[in-house]
């Protein structure tokens, strides 16, 4: 199908296979190796290459290096995405550990400025073409080589000269086909991890040498290649005409096994890279569930030859379990991206083109949909979308023909694309999923992939009965294990609720723009920030609420008619799940406003996949209705929750004049389940899509994990709910950082700052901008940072009390256990809430870098130097001689302002100080945000103050201060002026309490203290009278050193 495209491509409208295909034994090779070896492709090495040997010494120098060495084949490693070097768009792609370390040094490194490659040598540009292929050969024969070499070393093959288990040999063989196929989308410009350093240079390179290539093609269909700049229609083409070369290199590294002949050329190449790596990814899955399987079956049959009593519950493999999950999660999100693209070519199929109903397709997705599109029509799908699709038997060697209207088609979900390309049936005892032979509808695959709860390996056989001589238990005994329980004869039937009848009840014909019951849109009014200390909110002042929880819907638990109607526990269960269907069907309307993208949000939703960011939101909510229910809610219960509250303590009153903890624990036990799902509802009723979330093994009630995949939701929001509230502060703040500092970096780029003196020009545009964007940055961070510091208070005082939460008693202070649940929270694959990670440098390692007014990010650029302060001295400032500001004459008004940060000590004694100031900062910081007080406003008599060197209205203390002259005279009448005088004496005596002598300056001795003298207890009441007193002494002083140092003169 698409190699008869790419044929027909080639051979039309080009200059044809002829011109195009290369020789690589005509070619050119820098590094002394002989052209003519090429007539034995399998003879070449690294020296028939024209890479620059100053940086590759070979196709596979530096590949499979670092950290994640020999990973390739390392059955377990876990696949990740790599956001920063994938094209726009496949940021979220998961990189198969093979592509990572590809053998392609050589083409990353091309020396392209240099004969043969820069086709002005003496065999013209037609000998580009030549000694290009040669490369890409090379390339191709030592990735083929380096796959069986790591392959046969990760499995233990290395003892036999070619690997006998025929499993093995079909691995290896797709592995080359892989990467067969991923050199072509290099050639042909479509590999997706085209931003990695050494892709960047392959892709500069490629567009030289298809450049030259161009310049050699004359005549008939050149016109094609005309007006692309990036050479993409004539390296497809070229590709094309010399793939059964390069497909024959790669063979050279399997030709003597007699047992791997990979069969003929490889049509991998002609799938989109997406499509392959998901079924790459597949077998890898499959590897890992078998190889995790034998480990637990292993662990199982151990336990059984020690003879314990089964009778328990059966053998839990957490482990087995564990391993798995992260794939798990994976793989879903893979087939819910291919279900959605295979869907809108179902419906496109089936609708004329120019119908407008018919689905757009994103530009990146475009080759996946095309490729599925093609992959409809040639089987038969060409039919109305909303027919059965129901699983047929397929096999690939003899598929059925189809009729033009029959409706069921092998590819429409994931599975059973992954079933019908790739031979798994290996793997059929171990899981469903790998079964060969038939295709698989996404709910069976659903069903293969999670593993039932508390499931051992199936074919491990139940171990004998315990003997009545074996004691029940004893110290350090073997976990017990068992097989699974008989299933019990059904009782009679229980009246079940059904949840999303009741939530239809209440979500007729509402929109998320009106309101539910009496719960406004959160689009409604200003959304409200994060309060701290908010004595409408909360009672104590280092708790701060989320603006989720101050908008949150009570209605059908507080509002007075509602109430009138809960008189059982069934009518508080029915009503929680009204409220909480509510709180969803809302937050879900307002997040979409939030962010954006309608209707690819709702679409996500429909296909079955809740957010991350919104999953999360859903978990903290869920926790507050339980604190709620369990009146362990910390909120100042005013208002809706005061009415909420009267009512749950009508169905649970007190024992004793004590909350009934062990009936409303009861009552949440039991119906916590079906108030989640309520909140599933609520987002089926948005998706149109019934049972898309419910029957979603991923959101059900036991399973569901936060982000980090091990803690359930019953465990989560049974953690005290100012931790909830901390982690989800965290959460956010770590989201909006990211965007303000991104904001901040950018209004900085054109800044440049000196590495020498930290000087930058002030005056330009670039330090300018920075500047506003650093004010700005500064100002939005400090609330953040103020909540931090309250919250880390309360976290620290607290600490002890928690002492049964996870990562509580492992974390030193309230940093580092933001840090452990943020760092879990990871959105497509991508960890990045890692705001917590690193200490401050400037105000402890309890408080985060994130937190920081001037942020690494932009180094000095926000408190950078102007140039023309330099040399410059400023008084007080303690800076020395040789910094940006030591050494000269005064500065001039606008160099004042800059001290560069904190004063610098300029001697042992200073040092000292600073130091003792620093800790005692560091020390009080917990609680210094309840020592401030409010000072008076004393700028405007320092405003008429002429300040400006040599302005005609210099200072003249008398005349234009008479007023504080007044005062001084009259507050402190028996001041001695002289104080100040230089050369004065002072006066030396004995301390007792010292125990020695200490000679006092006149300047301290005759200090007007006079307010300290007659203050009382009754006098301070709070922190702002204490700081006033200080500030009018202090005051007073500097009053008295200038009447006595400035009579006259310029200040």
């Amino acid at each position: 199908m698409m190699q008869r495209s790419a044929r027909k491509q080639l051979e039309e409208g080009g200059v044809g296979e002829i011109k195009l295909k290369g020789d690589a034994s005509k070619g050119e090779y820098r590094n002394s190796g002989s052209a003519k070896d090429f007539k034995d492709v399998c003879s070449i090495n690294e020296n028939h290459s024209n890479r620059n040997n100053e940086y590759s010494k070979g196709p596979c120098a530096g590949k499979g290096t670092g950290t994640d060495t020999g990973t390739r084949f390392e059955i377990g490693t876990v696949w990740q995405p790599d956001d920063k070097n994938m094209r726009e768009g496949h940021e979220d792609v998961l990189i198969p550990p093979r592509r990572r370390h590809m053998c392609t040094s050589n083409l990353e490194y091309l020396e392209t400025k240099d004969t043969p490659l820069h086709g002005k040598g003496s065999g013209g540009v037609d000998i580009v073409n030549h000694s290009f292929l040669g490369d890409v050969l090379l390339s191709a024969k030592c990735e083929a080589n380096n796959i069986k070499q790591m392959y046969k070393a990760k499995n233990n093959l290395n003892a036999q000269k070619e690997p006998e288990d025929p499993k093995h040999q079909a691995t290896m063989c797709r592995a080359i086909r892989y990467s067969f196929a991923d050199i072509g989308d290099i050639i042909r410009g479509r590999d997706i991890w085209d931003k990695e350093k050494g892709m960047e240079y392959a892709k500069g390179h490629l567009k030289t040498v298809f450049g030259n290539i161009r310049k050699s093609l004359t005549g008939k269909g050149v016109t094609k290649y005309e007006s692309d700049t990036n050479h993409i229609k004539l390296r497809e083409d070229w590709w094309e005409a010399n793939r059964h070369q390069v497909w024959r290199a790669m063979k050279c590294a399997i030709e003597k096994d007699k047992n791997l002949k990979c069969n003929g050329i490889p049509i991998e190449d002609y799938i989109p890279q997406r499509l392959r790596w998901m079924t790459e990814f597949a077998e890898w899955y499959c590897n890992v569930k078998k190889k995790e399987h034998e480990v637990c079956k292993r662990r199982v049959i151990m336990i059984n030859s020690v003879g314990n009593d089964y009778r328990g519950k059966p053998q839990k493999c957490d482990e087995y379990t564990k391993k798995i999950e992260e794939w798990k999660g994976q793989w879903t999100k893979l087939k819910r991206e291919y279900s959605l693209l295979y869907a809108k070519a179902k419906v496109n199929a089936f609708k004329d083109d120019t119908d407008k109903s018919t689905f757009s397709v994103d530009k990146k997705d475009k080759p996946v949909y095309d490729f599925l599109l093609d992959l409809h029509l040639q089987n038969g799908g060409n039919v109305d979308p909303s027919s059965s699709t129901e699983p047929t038997p397929s096999t690939r060697s003899a598929r059925t023909k189809r009729s033009i209207n029959d409706t069921k088609t092998p590819y429409d979900n994931a599975g059973a694309y992954v079933n019908d390309t790739v031979d798994l049936s290996g793997y059929k005892d171990k899981i469903n999923f790998c079964e060969g032979g038939r295709t698989l509808k996404d709910e069976q695959l659903d069903e293969a992939i999670v593993d039932e709860e508390d499931q051992p390996p199936s074919d491990v056989p139940p171990p004998a009965p315990a003997t009545p001589e074996e004691g029940d238990e004893g110290e350090g005994e073997v976990e017990e294990v068992g097989p699974p329980e008989a299933p019990q004869e059904p009782g009679p039937k229980v009246d079940e609720v059904n949840v999303c009848s009741i939530v239809d009840g209440i979500l007729k014909a509402v929109h998320g723009n009106r309101k539910v019951g009496d719960c406004n849109p959160k689009t409604e009014g200003t959304y409200p920030k994060w309060k701290c200390g908010d004595a409408d909110l909360v009672t104590d002042d280092n708790v701060c609420m989320p603006p989720r929880r101050q908008k949150l819907c009570l209605f059908y638990v507080a509002d007075r008619n509602e109430k009138e109607k809960i008189k059982t526990e069934d009518h508080l269960r029915d009503a929680f799940i009204k409220t909480a269907a509510a709180e969803t069907f809302l937050a879900w309307h307002y997040y979409k406003s939030k962010n954006g993208n309608t209707q690819k949000l709702d679409e996500q939703l429909k296909e079955g996949q809740i957010p991350e960011e919104f999953l999360r939101s859903m978990y903290y909510t869920y926790g507050d209705y339980r604190d709620i229910c369990l009146d362990s809610d910390i909120s100042k219960k005013v208002r809706i929750v005061k009415d909420a509250k009267e009512k749950i303590d009508q169905i649970f009153p007190k024992k004793d004049d004590q909350t009934d903890h062990e009936n409303r624990k009861n009552f949440w036990d039991e119906n916590g389940p079906k108030i989640w799902e309520a909140m599933l509802c609520a987002l089926e009723k948005i998706a149109g899509n019934k049972d898309a979330l419910i029957k979603n093994i991923a959101y059900n009630y036991k399973t569901v994990k936060f982000s980090d995949n091990t803690t359930n939701l019953e465990s989560f929001a049974s953690r005290p709910q100012f931790l909830r509230w901390f982690i989800e502060w965290g959460d956010q703040f770590c989201r909006e950082q990211k965007k303000e500092l991104d904001i901040l970096v950018k209004g900085c780029e054109k800044c440049d700052v000196s590495d020498i003196d930290g000087t930058c020009d002030k005056n330009g545009t670039g330090c300018k901008k920075c500047t506003k964007a650093c004010g700005e940055y500064k100002k939005w961070i400090s609330t953040w940072k103020e909540q931090y510091k309250k919250q880390k208070v309360k976290f620290q005082k607290e600490k002890r009390t928690y002492k049964d939460v996870p990562d509580v008693n492992n974390s030193k202070n309230a940093r580092e256990y933001l840090n452990k649940n943020l760092e879990k929270i990871c959105e497509n694959g991508k960890c990045n809430y890692t705001c917590m990670k690193d200490p401050s440098s400037k105000n402890g390692r309890d408080m985060p870098d994130s937190l920081d007014e001037n942020p690494k990010e932009v180094k000095d650029k926000c408190n950078c130097v102007p140039d023309e302060c330099i040399g410059l001295s400023v008084k007080g400032s303690k800076i020395p001689d040789g910094h940006a500001f030591g050494g000269g004459g005064p500065p001039s008004y606008k160099c004042q302002g800059f001290k560069g940060g904190d004063s610098i000590p300029t001697n042992c004694v200073q040092k000292i100080a600073y130091d003792l100031w620093k800790k005692g900062k560091n020390e009080t910081e917990y609680i210094e945000h309840l020592l401030k007080g409010d000072g008076m406003d004393l700028k405007e008599n320092c405003k008429k103050l002429n300040i400006n060197e040599g302005s005609e209205k210099s200072c003249d203390f008398n005349t234009r201060y008479r007023n504080v002259i007044d005062n001084l005279d009259g507050q402190c009448k028996d001041i001695v002026m002289k104080r100040l005088k230089t050369g004065e004496e002072w006066r030396c005596q004995y301390i007792k309490e010292l125990k020695t002598n200490i000679c006092i300056p006149p300047r301290r001795e005759h200090m007007c203290i006079i307010e300290f003298k007659n203050i009382y207890s009754t006098d301070v009441m709070n922190n702002t009278k204490l700081l006033q007193i200080v500030q009018k002494i202090a005051k007073r002083e500097g009053d008295i050193i200038i009447k006595k140092i400035v009579t006259r003169g310029p200040l």
